[in-house]
């Protein structure tokens, strides 16, 4: 019988798409953060390192570098250990495994849920809050979810 699975390499693919496209975005934005760019008036003044250097004379920068490390020290450090011993000594209950599974799981299922629903309500094309910003607009509502003709 032959293997008709696709390789590994292949499950790796979105993800790589999505780092090139990453790593491609990323020289322009180095080289944006070297200019002064204001809103409002026309032209650019090139700064060079200086709002790097505005930036590390920033109390703000420093508290939240300080919150950011301590928050990423804390999910790896403490969650990850935590939730591999939760886990492995859920494995070992025989008795209610499936309550304790449930219970544990259950927040995560909610959560797709409450999102899955809150975006449906979003999309509905009478009374949805975009259906009614489109009637306010003098346009026609869309039936965003079930157009078919409209993703094309």
């Amino acid at each position: 019988m032959k293997n008709t699975s696709p390789s590994p390499l292949a499950w790796r693919r979105p993800a790589s798409l999505a780092s090139s496209s990453s790593s491609f975005r990323s020289p322009f934005r180095s080289y944006v953060s070297l200019w002064e760019w204001p809103l409002l008036r026309p032209g650019a003044k090139f700064l060079g390192l200086g709002n790097y250097a505005r930036l590390l004379q920033t109390p703000d920068f420093w508290h939240a570098l300080r919150v950011t490390l301590l928050y990423a020290a804390g999910v790896v450090g403490l969650g990850t250990p935590l939730a591999l011993m939760l886990a492995l000594a859920l494995h070992q209950v025989r008795r209610g495994q499936a309550l304790y599974r449930t219970a544990i799981f259950l927040p995560v299922a909610i959560t797709t849920v409450v999102a899955a629903i809150f975006w449906r309500w979003l999309y509905q094309p009478y009374a949805g809050p975009l259906a009614l910003l489109w009637q306010v607009l003098g346009w026609r509502p869309i039936a965003w979810l079930n157009d078919v003709a409209l993703p094309r």
